[in-house]
This record gives C-alpha cells, structure tokens and sequence, in this order.
C-alpha cells in the first residue's frame, strides 16, 4: 500500500503535517460481521509547528504499525477501533499514536447514531510560547489529547 496525508492540529502546536507511507499489510478475516487488518510501513514526515521547536527535525523518516477492527455486535450495532502507531527514527524518543474507538447504532435503514472517541498521544508534544513579565518561555503541550464525538450518519 501506499499513502499520503495532510494535518493541521493548531491546539495541539501543529501547523502543517505532511506524511507519506509505503508498506505491506494483511487481513487477518474479513467478513460480513469482523474484520481485522493490520500493516507496518516506513514513513516520511515534514511536520511544521505553530511555535518553532529548535531542538526537534522537521522532517524525519520513520516506521509505522496500525490495526483496523470491526464488529458487528448485533443486528444495529457495530463496534470500530483504529490504532496507528509512528516512530520517529531519528529521534525514537518521538513516538505518535492515534487511536479512534466506536460505537454506530442504526436508527432506520438510512441513518445512524455514531459516537467516538478518539486519542492523540505524541511523546514529545509541540511547544507552546507563555508570557512571562515581559519575555516568553517556552513549554511543551500536554503528551495526549481525547476527542469525544457523536454524529448521526445518513447512508445513500
């Protein structure tokens, strides 16, 4: 497989994050009611941050884990879980992961009620610049953020 991507988090300190991955993966099963599928790749990131940090690269290699999970739970139920997981090489102390769960129930054939909950872990988080008399210092984000979502999904 092959992939490219573009994120922008200005919450968590990123302006742009352009990735590119290339790898293998397998389907463990996939069928009707489960699935599971996982892939190791080497990646490529260039990754400019809201406040400049000059201790760390802006553009590094790494290695990337993931799996995909799903589950049909009943009739109208489905379960996900996604985990991503990249490694930085040239700094292994920077590691990201990115893991999304969630729960869809069908209200009718047409639409569903989706709710998620999605967490941003990142070893060595982006700076962030805090006014301090008359200077700014510089500290790191917080390593892990959740976002918690709910969606109704209409299917065509």
């Amino acid at each position: 497989f092959g992939g490219a991507g573009w994120d922008r988090n200005t919450f968590a300190g990123i302006q742009n994050r352009f990735g590119f991955v290339a790898g293998a993966g397998r389907a463990w099963f996939n069928e009707e009611t489960r699935r599971f599928k996982t892939d190791l790749g080497l990646t490529y990131t260039i990754q400019d941050d809201v406040v400049e940090n000059p201790d760390a690269d802006d553009a590094f290699a790494g290695i990337r884990a993931s799996y995909d999970y799903f589950r049909k739970l009943t009739e109208t139920t489905d379960f996900a879980s996604v985990l991503v997981v990249d490694e930085n090489l040239n700094q292994t102390e920077d590691m990201r992961a990115d893991w999304i769960n969630s729960i869809s129930v069908a209200m009718s054939d047409r639409l569903a009620l989706k709710t998620s909950l999605q967490l941003l872990f990142d070893n060595e988080p982006s700076l962030v610049g805090v006014p301090l008399d008359d200077d700014e210092v510089f500290t790191p984000l917080d390593k892990t953020d959740s976002i918690f979502t709910v969606a109704v999904v209409v299917n065509f």
